[in-house]
């Protein structure tokens, strides 16, 4: 609570009054970091969907154009992977973006069973204006912080998140899932 009021007090714009909010939360969350994670998440994905909307694409679509950028040619299988997504929501990603002409679909010449996915020169080119939108909503994200906190909270978060190492072995069935104990 003291914290949920000294953002508040700090940073009136942020978030709804406290009064509304305190009146809609039970007040023995609001200081639990999975709910302020969460809160901050919602926050953060509405602003990078306002951000991507001029171009009707979402998030997931500039992720998939930023995967194909880095990688080249990979199949749909490669892509999430790399974004770990759902195969069924790569497939709903690369169905707009091909519809959009940003992304072509081809067969793999090493093995006819799959295809592969390569950014169009149209997806190629609409990369930096995205990116412009990315950077902006980064700023956003982060705009009632100081350069010094939003360092920190870069950090913190960092530490937060599994290790490459850690995903990269549960990808390739080599760890147990830490909340089933199952090996995937």
């Amino acid at each position: 609570m003291i914290l949920f009021r000294w953002v508040a007090q700090r940073y009136p714009l942020l978030a709804i009054p406290t009064t509304l909010m305190l009146d809609r939360v039970l007040t023995r969350v609001v200081d639990l970091p999975t709910w302020l994670l969460s809160r901050a998440n919602a926050r953060a994905q509405e602003i990078l969907q306002r951000a991507f909307s001029p171009f009707e694409l979402r998030p997931v679509h500039y992720r998939t154009l930023a995967v194909l950028d880095e990688h080249g040619g990979v199949s749909q299988v490669e892509i999430g992977r790399h974004l770990d997504l759902d195969r069924k929501d790569v497939a709903v990603a690369l169905d707009n973006l091909s519809a959009r002409q940003l992304v072509r679909r081809g067969p793999d010449p090493t093995d006819g069973r799959r295809n592969i996915v390569n950014l169009t020169d149209t997806g190629r080119e609409l990369l930096p204006q995205l990116e412009e939108a990315l950077a902006a909503a980064q700023r956003d994200v982060v705009a009632p912080l100081s350069g010094e906190e939003w360092e920190m909270l870069v950090a913190l978060l960092r530490k937060l998140q599994p290790s490459c190492e850690v995903v990269a072995a549960r990808i390739a069935g080599d760890l147990a899932d830490p909340a089933t104990g199952v090996t995937t």
